[in-house]
């Protein structure tokens, strides 16, 4: 799919579908500048960069984390991970997400794509699983968080609107993807 037909199907789409940027995490450690040193101390520099990178990475993660965990407290909320190919490899729901929809547990609502998939309006269901797809085909050229409203279905068969706010958090070290949405 090219990124005229992505777009096309994402304002097209059957929920409504908006991004904006996310925070800035700026109190990362500076890495070395390697004109300021000796040639001779240059690869240990480069070490010293690469783990310094890398720290970074693991607490801007962890900062974007606890930024949606503080907004997702006590609302409806999902977490999923991608390798770098943009394979999913986890999904998960919190409690607040099971009780929103009429859930008890992990085994009424499993921690899967599918189980996500069962919640959506069957009529809405495969234009909704594509501007997810959509979406994550081109996180790259997306804002880091997005929105997207839509219907889902409760157990009990009733239908609640939700506005998910979704925010990528791309891991520069590996290429991976994770995602934190709120309903």
């Amino acid at each position: 799919m090219d990124n005229k037909s992505v777009v096309e199907s994402i304002d097209c789409g059957v929920g409504q579908f908006e991004a904006e940027d996310t925070i800035t995490v700026e109190d990362v450690v500076p890495l070395f500048d390697l004109a300021d040193y000796p040639k001779e101390q240059h690869e240990l520099l480069k070490e010293c960069n690469r783990r310094i990178d890398e720290a970074n990475s693991k607490y801007r993660i962890a900062k974007f984390r606890e930024d949606m965990f503080a907004k997702g407290l006590k609302a409806g909320m999902y977490f999923c991970t991608f390798d770098r190919d943009e394979n999913l490899l986890s999904f998960e729901f919190n409690d607040e997400t099971r009780k929103m929809l009429g859930y008890e547990d992990l085994e009424d609502l499993p921690n899967e794509f599918d189980s996500w998939v069962k919640t959506l309006i069957p009529e809405e269901r495969d234009g909704i699983v594509m501007l997810f797809w959509d979406s994550i085909r081109i996180h790259r050229d997306l804002p880091d968080i997005t929105h997207a409203t839509y219907r889902m279905q409760k157990k009990d068969g009733g239908i609640i609107w939700v506005t998910g706010a979704g925010r990528f958090i791309r891991r520069p070290d590996d290429g991976s993807l994770d995602i934190y949405g709120l309903l």
